[in-house]
């Protein structure tokens, strides 16, 4: 192939081009910098957020950096999901969370999608994984609008203690902080310990199901430098998959809207926050919309 020559002048020009494009993304970078920060101030303002000083802060920044409080994802979904026709009256609600009381509560991200889109219906169990699987999931598609679409929220949960442990949650009326989430921590004891249910156990299936997809990571989740926070990462994964393998877009015309993360049970009286890891729009036929940036200022 013939060597490719540039004129002195052709190479000042494209040196420029360079240079300016270089220049454009700093400033986009400074940019998105300061909206983040500034973010940042105003939930801190609201008390949504732990203060600077807090001992909260590294845990979060050092386990779930992208977490937002509650109050800021709905907001966000609507920004993207109105001028694409989902929205309420014509999209039918579902989530996939952890059964736990300490994720249903008034200012929870459960509560917050329910108030929005209305009534839900659940599809999970114990650790948040989605244990109604094809059969209920298909009974749950039978119920969208004529013309409408889905949207399905999931992902397990963890608590952080007033001083910052991960994997611990202080409730109400309880003199010390307690495990959350008390299936997926009992699950991963149990495996460390050379121990499980058997699969067969109809009386603990579904803590039963939850060692046989955490039991290949143990390992992985021990040698971890915060053990509880990649036991809620490596959940996350494996409830993904299930949702995928589930769910499909052959319920008409409409639209499958999955939001997938991370529940953080926060201390009081910070809100709870939410580590969006997937956020996609589907639709029979179509390219998947992948959203997960506008939860990050990227859009």
């Amino acid at each position: 192939m013939a060597p490719i020559v540039l004129r002195k002048g052709r190479s000042v020009a494209l040196l420029a081009v360079g240079v300016g494009l270089l220049a454009a993304s700093l400033r986009y970078a400074e940019t998105l910098a300061y909206m983040v920060s500034h973010r940042q101030q105003t939930f801190q303002w609201m008390q949504w957020v732990p203060e600077q000083d807090s001992p909260l802060i590294p845990v979060l920044r050092a386990n779930f950096r992208d977490a937002l409080p509650v109050g800021a994802i709905v907001p966000s979904l609507k920004r993207w999901l109105v001028p694409l026709g989902i929205q309420p009256g014509n999209t039918l609600f579902g989530h996939s969370v952890c059964s736990d009381e300490i994720n249903h509560g008034p200012e929870d991200v459960t509560r917050e999608m329910i108030r929005y889109w209305g009534n839900v219906f659940p599809l999970g169990g114990i650790g948040g994984a989605p244990f109604v699987g094809k059969t209920g999931f298909g009974a749950f598609s039978g119920h969208v609008p004529d013309g409408g679409h889905i949207f399905i929220l999931f992902g397990p949960h963890v608590g952080i203690s007033p001083d910052g442990q991960v994997g611990l949650y202080h409730r109400k009326g309880q003199s010390k902080p307690s495990g959350a989430c008390g299936a997926l921590i009992g699950g991963y004891k149990m495996l460390s310990s050379g121990t499980r249910i058997a699969a067969d156990d109809m009386n603990d299936i579904e803590e039963a199901w939850l060692c046989s997809k955490l039991a290949p990571h143990v390992e992985n989740i021990t040698a971890a430098d915060n053990s509880m926070a990649e036991l809620v990462k490596v959940a996350y994964h494996v409830i993904e998959e299930e949702i995928l393998r589930i769910t499909h877009t052959r319920f008409g015309n409409g639209n499958l809207v999955l939001l997938g993360g991370i529940q953080i049970n926060m201390p009081e009286p910070y809100q709870d926050h939410f580590l969006p890891m997937h956020f996609s729009v589907n639709g029979a036929g179509k390219p998947q919309v992948d959203l997960l940036k506008v939860f990050f200022g990227d859009f």
